[in-house]
């Protein structure tokens, strides 16, 4: 019974999490700035990136990109891949294949968490709680939001594992150990084969530095602290001792970060970087919120009420100490994308698989069988079947076709950089919206296309006259344009507008973005917004086939 518990979640976690990984979601632009990263890990250039590469190159700290790069040296990433460019379609199956690998990857870290979840909660609470959590991971279409290669896909295990550590904590004692005093229950110590084995230090060391490397991938991952803090605390005893163990590795592990910066003469630089990541604007939490809520309005609002009913029962902050530190977070800046929203997702689950097991225990406890018994499973299967079938429809979309297409017109117009032309004044320059910096890296980093990427965004935009320019404008780019061009603005990005010409375009081709995105599922579309205003329009002024 325990091993069909936890198969039947991991099996359709990982149909809804590796099934068509390069069909949907929409590829962010995030996504193009960590495996860029990654690959400037692989190549052996180190773990920082320069401004020449981008504008703000100290935004997060390093293991992401350590992390990911270490898997795909690995497995041998992209040798294994047949790379063709004789032709477009050709280019546009590398494409694929080029992002499948590590899309691939975060389902692997899904199936990672799937697990966790399950034994977290089958720890803290019980077998059948933590069989309903995971299944819910596996099924609702909110945790679609994990398929993408960003690095709350890539923390998200490191956190639930040093939260397990934590819970797990009190079960490394021994039996005597319980007659001891605080600080030798803290040890839990036990005698095997003639040695001691120091559980209970052991089980705190890992938790911290498991928290630790998640922080080193990104620092929001520190919102996790408060939670940990209280299992390590309750869990040892009320042992300060395990307390400053556990802190050494997450303070000492994210410190490499600034440490490195130091080392290397660009501390201010550092500093810049999260003065700039503090002060840029989006949205704000409310906004995020009623978008993200839109995307699976069942599981937020069975998982929200769920923490309210299990804490006022259970008298247990747990779900509470992971969810308002996230909330005063995000609540004091106004940057925040959909899927910073993945680290409340096993919270989530985890409270309303505790919540619906306490009411089906309820039920049970009042006859062995009963009409209402027969009810409630109907209707709760009938809940996981209908989640399941809506992330089945939204997983069987395509919807990046026309965003590789441009990605392979883009690697066919550009030109090799070879070695005779490494001291040739002229070089690449790729312009475009911030996001655009997606196109950057697989010229860059697979076919040897050595450019630099400027976004419109940018401090240095001008480009001196003797390069050769690729503009790419989307829709909504070319509408500001003609904006400026009727409001009589002289701008540089209307200078190298006109002075372009274009030689191609690519539309967006995907109906989902058009017919369906205020039907439910399809209101996940919302934050899959395809290429910007429906089309790219290129425009290159000495560049050669």
């Amino acid at each position: 019974m325990p091993i069909l518990l936890i198969t039947t979640p991991l099996i359709l976690s990982g149909f809804t999490h590796l099934w068509n990984p390069i069909g949907f979601p929409y590829v962010h632009g995030d996504e193009g700035h960590y495996l860029r990263r990654a690959m400037h890990v692989l190549h052996g250039l180190g773990p920082q990136e320069t401004k020449m590469e981008f504008d703000h190159p100290f935004d997060h700290p390093y293991f992401g990109q350590l992390f990911l790069g270490g898997i795909l040296w690995i497995i041998g990433y992209p040798h294994f891949i047949n790379i063709s460019d004789i032709s477009l379609e050709g280019l546009k199956e590398s494409v694929e294949q080029l992002y499948l690998v590590p899309r691939e990857i975060m389902g692997f870290l899904a199936l990672a968490d799937t697990l966790l979840i399950y034994k977290i909660t089958e720890r803290k609470y019980s077998r059948k709680a933590g069989f309903l959590a995971a299944i819910l991971f596996a099924v609702m279409p909110l945790t679609w939001l994990t398929r993408r290669t960003v690095l709350e896909s890539i923390l998200l295990p490191f956190i639930l594992c040093s939260i397990l550590c934590a819970v797990y904590l009190r079960t490394g004692y021994s039996k005597d150990d319980h007659k001891n005093n605080n600080e030798s229950s803290f040890r839990g110590d036990s005698v095997r084969s003639g040695r001691i084995v120091n559980k209970g230090q052991a089980l705190t060391l890992l938790s911290g530095l498991l928290l630790g490397l998640a922080i080193f991938t990104k620092i929001t991952a520190i919102m996790i602290i408060p939670l940990v803090v209280y299992l390590i605390f309750v869990n040892s005893n009320k042992s300060f001792k395990a307390l400053g163990l556990w802190f050494f590795p997450v303070v000492l592990i994210p410190m490499i970060w600034p440490g490195y910066a130091l080392l290397i003469g660009q501390f201010q630089d550092w500093v810049d970087g999260i003065s700039w990541q503090s002060e840029r604007e989006g949205r704000g939490l409310m906004r995020s919120f009623n978008a993200i809520f839109r995307i699976d309005p069942a599981l937020w609002m069975i998982g929200l009420s769920s923490v309210i009913l299990v804490t006022a029962v259970k008298k247990d902050p747990f779900l509470l100490l992971w969810i308002i530190p996230f909330l005063l977070f995000y609540s004091s800046i106004t940057f925040i994308q959909h899927f910073h929203w993945i680290l409340l997702l096993p919270m989530l689950c985890i409270a309303a698989g505790v919540c619906i097991s306490d009411i089906l225990n309820k039920i049970r406890a009042k006859s062995s069988f009963s009409i209402n018994k027969v009810v409630s499973y109907s209707m709760l299967s009938a809940f996981f079947l209908f989640g399941l079938v809506s992330t089945t429809l939204l997983i069987t979309t395509n919807i990046n076709t026309s965003l590789f297409e441009a990605q392979a017109l883009i690697i066919k117009i550009m030109p090799h950089h070879s070695e005779k032309d490494k001291g040739d004044s002229e070089e690449v320059t790729l312009m475009g919206s911030n996001w655009m910096q997606i196109f950057s890296w697989i010229p860059q980093y697979i076919f040897n296309k050595d450019h630099a990427f400027k976004a419109f965004a940018g401090a240095n935009l001008p480009v001196e006259h003797d390069k050769r320019v690729l503009l790419l404008v989307d829709g909504k780019d070319l509408k500001r344009f003609i904006i400026d061009n009727a409001k009589g603005v002289n701008s540089e990005k209307e200078k190298i507008y006109n002075n372009t010409q274009t030689i191609a375009e690519v539309k967006e081709k995907s109906e989902y973005y058009k017919k369906y995105r205020d039907r439910y599922p399809y209101t996940s579309i919302h934050e899959n917004r395809g290429i910007e205003g429906g089309k790219i329009i290129m425009k290159a002024d000495y560049i050669k086939d």
